[in-house]
């Protein structure tokens, strides 16, 4: 009997002895934004910027339950409700910042329309004038900066049919049909590739 609860003892001292070594690590994509921990009654503190690594007494100072307000500049706030952690180990925080989309000023949309459709144009060109490379090259480049812009996967899918690349044609040619309408000749093209013909 003395023996069991020698144990007991060893054990409830082992368990405050880890409680007091637990730790939350906060993280945000991206590092270095500014982490705020508002309380139960409203009282604000500072915790510092990410990543941070921290006891629970630092972080909730005798509240259950707080507020983490994430910020950085060009990125929107965010913020979340965070319960005191009840294990003893370490608890982790990830947030994923969304960074602020500054409107687009009308003449500035115009003039990347007017771009992307020379650009089209030209590939266009290239590819009836069978300068496949050309074609590519161009294409490549709207797709890049135009990823969801369905013509221009469409156009590279013929280039890559052309230059014999078929398994770069299908993709290219699925990403269109995903993008734009539909297309009874692309259609046809996919059946015919996914076949092997």
């Amino acid at each position: 009997m003395k023996l069991k609860i020698s144990t007991s003892l060893l054990m409830i001292f082992a368990l405050y002895g880890c409680s007091s070594a637990s730790q939350i690590e906060i993280n945000t994509l991206p590092d270095k934004s500014v982490v705020t921990v508002i309380g139960e009654k409203g009282e604000i503190k500072t915790l510092g910027e990410t990543p941070i690594r921290m006891s629970p007494q630092q972080i909730f100072q005798g509240s259950d339950l707080v507020t983490l307000s994430f910020s950085k500049k060009g990125y929107h706030e965010q913020k979340v409700f965070f319960p005191k952690p009840v294990s003893n180990s370490t608890s982790t925080v990830s947030i994923n910042l969304k960074k602020e989309i500054k409107p687009i000023e009308r003449n500035d949309f115009d003039e990347r329309i007017q771009k992307v459709t020379e650009k089209i144009v030209k590939a266009q060109r290239y590819l009836q004038s069978k300068s496949l490379k050309e074609s590519q090259r161009l294409l490549e480049g709207v797709v890049d900066e135009y990823p969801e812009l369905g013509v221009a996967h469409d156009l590279l899918g013929n280039v890559y049919f052309l230059i014999n690349n078929k398994s770069q044609a299908l993709f290219h040619y699925r990403k269109a049909k995903e993008l734009s309408s539909f297309n009874s000749q692309r259609e046809k093209v996919i059946l015919d590739l996914e076949r092997g013909n």
